[in-house]
């Protein structure tokens, strides 16, 4: 009579299973593309995120120290009555740049051979100066200044915020800068 129990391979017969170097080297792929796959867009994240801060800030015509283009010699009074003047640059905000934009207000004066520049903010409060008469005048708080920038009420903390101005030729540059309001000294922003 027949066996009827199955019969069993030797084991010389029974082949091996896949080899654990295999599984090992698809394990590994599939971790070294998933790693790819999160940190490339991750990368490209922080690059966008990060390139305002890192961005090389740029000024609008100016030459390289800060300085800007804001009148000509011929716009400058002689008798030393102030000019307003606007400063036009192009202005870098986070990931905008805004070409020929107003960034600010300067006055001009000329007091013999040197030209003095004041920046139209009030060092009160950051408001707007304005030129009436023969002094300066805040609205905002009535701060007042005399012609030559110094305080004439105990309003504002200090005198008006003088800026380097230079002429080129014929140009009269300002190196423009914002000012801290509130404060007895002049701290740059």
């Amino acid at each position: 009579m027949a066996d009827s129990k199955p019969k069993l391979p030797k084991s010389s017969e029974i082949e091996e299973p896949a080899s654990s170097d295999r599984r090992g080297f698809l394990a590994a792929s599939a971790v070294v593309t998933g790693a790819v796959c999160t940190l490339a867009p991750l990368g490209a994240a922080a690059v966008f995120v990060l390139d305002p801060l890192l961005r090389k800030k740029t000024g609008g015509e100016g030459d390289g120290d800060g300085f800007i283009k804001v009148a000509t010699l011929d716009m400058i009074h002689e008798d030393g009555t102030p000019v307003e003047a606007k400063v036009i640059a192009d202005r870098q905000n986070a990931w905008n740049l805004e070409k020929n934009a107003e960034i600010g207000t300067v006055y001009l004066r000329k007091v013999g051979e040197n030209l003095i520049c004041f920046s139209a903010v009030c060092p009160h409060l950051g408001c707007f100066v304005q030129f009436k008469g023969d002094h300066y005048h805040c609205p905002c708080h009535n701060s007042q200044f005399d012609i030559d920038g110094n305080t004439t009420n105990a309003t504002p903390p200090r005198p008006m915020d003088t800026l380097e101005c230079k002429v080129e030729g014929n140009d009269v540059l300002v190196k423009y800068q914002t000012f801290l309001a509130g404060l007895p000294e002049q701290v740059t922003v």
